[in-house]
């Protein structure tokens, strides 16, 4: 008795001061804002639609079948953005370097790597592996193989955007440009170590 005449007292204490007994949890947060004050988690990345926003996607193939790499293109700023295939974490890829251009090795076949694209947080690297060592002994033989002949990282890029089917979209011109040299190594340099790359050179991988 003494408890319902307690909360009863509260209720009415509150009603002359004109606050809602209902309101007791505070005022209500914005519209689209998540319950109890919680904020909403920030995306890894800018959306999809947004990054690709007026660029062209480009036809390579004549048939209409899925291209490997899917390419968006912008012919005013000379951008050019790629979306890796669906099964780049594990399939092996094959990149052949040659210079188009401006070099008297110009249309000759450069450097073949054979690659794999590995996402590491919120970058992707570009991984050749090691296919020089293998061994067909037994497990023990084969982790030793795996475990101490590393392949090497070429280079780095960082993810822009991620496909509605969660393909990462990478800066394919940066690939081809201020990151190409990693492509490019003569006598166990790089190209761009000693005498530096010429910016009259066209490169292509």
């Amino acid at each position: 008795m003494l408890r319902s005449l307690t909360v009863s007292c509260m209720i009415g204490v509150m009603a002359l001061m004109g606050t809602n007994p209902g309101a007791i949890a505070g005022p209500p947060g914005p519209p689209g804002a998540p319950p109890n004050g919680k904020k909403k988690d920030k995306p890894d990345y800018p959306p999809f639609d947004d990054v690709i926003k007026d660029m062209e996607k480009v036809v390579s193939t004549t048939d209409g079948s899925q291209p490997l790499i899917e390419m968006y293109k912008d012919e005013e700023t000379g951008k050019l953005l790629g979306a890796l295939p669906s099964k780049y974490a594990t399939d092996l890829y094959m990149v052949a370097s040659t210079i188009s251009g401006g070099d008297p090795n110009a249309g000759v076949m450069g450097p073949t790597h054979f690659i794999k694209w590995k996402k590491i947080d919120k970058q992707i690297a570009i991984i050749e592996p090691n296919l020089t060592v293998r061994t067909d002994g037994d497990k023990q033989a084969k982790d030793s193989v795996q475990e101490l002949y590393k392949g090497r990282v070429l280079t780095s890029v960082k993810i822009l955007t991620m496909t509605p089917d969660k393909r990462p979209v990478i800066d394919l011109g940066e690939l081809g440009t201020s990151k190409v040299n990693s492509f490019f190594s003569f006598g166990g340099r790089r190209r761009d170590q000693g005498q530096g790359v010429s910016r009259k050179r066209d490169f292509r991988i």
